[in-house]
């Protein structure tokens, strides 16, 4: 699921970069970074089939998407 969300998320930048025209800035890429790790990691969850594995990942995951809400709040405040 949280793979899935960080697909829509990833599917919405660049269709609002490339079919839009607005072009992003520096973190905005950092911003990308994150949700990509979150895809990939949700994709190896797919691969293992073991329960620790998937606790740990989810961990994980829950790291990148604090990561990427500081990147987010950072970028705020450059923004204003």
């Amino acid at each position: 699921l949280m793979g899935a969300v960080c697909a829509g998320f990833l599917a919405f930048a660049l269709v609002s970069q490339y079919g839009f025209g607005l072009f992003p800035c520096e973190l905005c890429l950092a911003q990308r970074v994150p949700y990509a790790a979150i895809i990939g990691l949700s994709l190896l969850a797919l691969l293992v089939r073991r329960v620790n594995f998937h606790y740990g990942l989810a961990v994980m995951c829950i790291v990148l998407f604090v990561l990427n809400a500081g990147i987010a709040g950072y970028h705020a405040g450059v923004e204003q």
